[in-house]
């Protein structure tokens, strides 16, 4: 499992304290940008 540093665990717990339709949008927005980065990696080799 991984470890979080201090500034990751409170992003994750101020995103468990949003709304449901905000965090859903937040995620939805992170799983994107991640998906971008690892594919801008995927292609940089």
């Amino acid at each position: 499992m991984a470890a979080f540093d201090k500034q990751t665990l409170k992003l994750i717990d101020e995103i468990e304290e949003l709304e449901p339709s905000v965090k859903d949008k937040l995620i939805f927005l992170a799983n994107a940008i991640i998906s971008n980065a690892k594919t801008g990696k995927a292609y940089a080799h």
